[in-house]
């Protein structure tokens, strides 16, 4: 049944999607580098889903960096798989493709280049979405702190801009010109991301449609989402095949830290399960869906948050059990 009504989903996204005045303004980052192939397959979902799209991230890897910035500075030494050389400038474009663009710093600092001269070159104005991934590894639990990926998201999500920060399970380094058909691995990765914006955006078009004269989020103010995926390789997942839970990041002892769902009662308790048991667990192709807010002491949102999320979702997570 969640498998039909992903594809209803799909199809009807794709009807809404074929307006261009739908088409997303996406920067796209990661921590791994821009020549990545989980990076550049990232990239042309976004393109083939008709959105106007646009990369910023780190010349080489720098993953475990964090929130760090950097002020870029020309490559003393080749770029990550040699595509950019030695002497080159602190900022560029990849030869083939403008919109494609390598910082000579850390990821934080990359995406903070895209958004400061990128964007209003561009786009004319900031980014609808930010997306940072897909992370060659999964970002779960107290890792986060350190990953450039979900620090990527964080800071876009504090200057204001809904951001998305996709891991999967897998640490295969492999540059974009390895890139194969649908069932490559980075591909799959790329094509579930898009299952998750599709749906974000879809539901944003149903609420204009209801209410034309209220400006409606892709998000809840002021948070974004840590997305994770099972490698799928070694589970044996495909595009169409896999299913969505909606999770929390980090444990919490309160008795009723987050919104009810599944059955759940307020009464007994409301806690969602935490990312890192559901990815790490015996569950198939499972993906994970945590909503985070920057701003608060804990990167777990609020209940009320996760209650507009999951109505956002309807019909798109399922339950774990």
């Amino acid at each position: 049944m969640m498998v039909f009504l992903r594809l209803a989903t799909l199809l009807l996204v794709s009807t809404v999607l074929a307006a261009p005045a739908y088409a997303l303004k996406i920067l796209i980052g990661n921590d791994d580098g821009f020549g990545t192939a989980n990076i550049r397959a990232l990239y042309h979902a976004a393109k083939q889903a008709g959105h106007d799209a646009l990369i910023a991230a780190p010349v080489d890897n720098q993953s475990g960096t964090g929130a760090t910035r950097r002020e870029p500075k020309p490559l003393q030494k080749d770029g990550g798989f040699g595509l950019v050389k030695a002497g080159s400038p602190a900022e560029g474009h990849d030869a083939k493709d403008d919109h494609v663009w390598y910082v000579n710093s850390t990821p934080v600092s990359s995406i903070a280049y895209g958004l400061e001269e990128l964007c209003p070159r561009y786009f004319g104005s900031k980014p609808d979405l930010i997306l940072s991934g897909t992370n060659q590894g999964n970002n779960v639990g107290l890792s986060i702190y350190w990953s450039g990926t979900y620090n990527v998201a964080r800071y876009a999500v504090e200057q204001g801009i809904p951001a998305i920060a996709f891991s999967a399970g897998n640490l295969t380094e492999r540059a974009y010109t390895e890139l194969g058909g649908p069932e490559d691995q980075a591909n799959i990765y790329a094509a579930y991301a898009f299952q998750v914006v599709d749906q974000l955006l879809l539901h944003q078009q149903q609420q204009r449609h209801q209410q034309s004269d209220v400006h409606h989020m892709l998000l809840p103010e002021s948070t974004g989402l840590n997305v994770n995926f099972p490698s799928a390789p070694k589970r044996g997942c495909r595009a169409e095949d896999t299913r969505f839970v909606l999770t929390r990041l980090l444990a919490n002892l309160e008795r009723n830290p987050d919104a009810c769902t599944c059955g759940q009662q307020r009464s007994k308790g409301c806690k969602l399960p935490r990312e890192s048991s559901v990815i790490r667990g015996d569950n198939g192709c499972t993906n994970t869906i945590s909503l985070f807010a920057p701003t608060t002491f804990s990167p777990d949102a609020s209940a009320y948050e996760q209650e507009q999320l999951l109505e956002t979702l309807s019909g798109f997570v399922s339950c774990l059990d």
